[in-house]
C-alpha cells in the first residue's frame, strides 16, 4: 500500500467534540478537584456561562459592516453578495443538533456571537 492512503483506524484516536466539550467543562474540574463546585450547570455550583447567537452569520456581518462604512443601495449591496446567499457549510439537510450548533460557535463564531457573559452566576455584559 502507498504512504499517502490512509485508513480510518489511524483516526480512532481522535477526540470528539463531545469529549472536548467534556474536557473543558466537567473533566478539567474533576481534574482540579473542584468538580463538587464547577464544570457543570447542577444546581448549587457556580454558574459561568455565554449566551451565544450562531444566526449572527459571517453574511450578516459583512452587511452590517459595509453598511456602517459606506450607504450602498440594497439592489446593490444584494449583487454584491449574491454569491453568499443560501449558502450554509452546515446545511445538513435537516435540523441541526445542540452539539452541531455548538461546533458551529466553536469553528465560525467570534465575539460578534456572544450576547451575554454570565461570571459566578451574575450577568457581566
Amino acid at each position: 500500500s502507498s504512504s499517502s492512503s490512509s485508513s480510518l483506524s489511524e483516526y480512532e484516536d481522535v477526540l470528539t467534540s463531545e469529549t472536548v466539550f467534556w474536557m473543558a467543562t466537567q473533566g478539567g474540574a474533576e481534574a482540579l478537584n473542584l468538580g463538587n463546585e464547577i464544570g457543570s450547570f447542577e444546581v448549587g455550583k457556580c454558574f459561568d456561562a455565554l449566551v451565544v447567537d450562531i444566526e449572527d452569520t459571517q453574511e450578516h456581518r459583512e452587511e452590517t459592516d459595509e453598511q456602517h462604512q459606506h450607504y450602498i443601495p440594497q439592489k446593490q449591496q444584494h449583487q454584491q453578495h449574491k454569491h453568499l446567499h443560501n449558502i450554509d457549510p452546515f446545511d445538513i439537510g435537516r435540523p441541526a443538533t445542540d452539539m452541531e450548533e455548538f461546533e458551529r460557535f466553536v469553528h465560525l463564531g467570534d465575539s460578534r456571537n456572544i450576547k451575554q457573559v454570565w461570571v459566578n452566576g451574575k450577568r457581566r455584559c
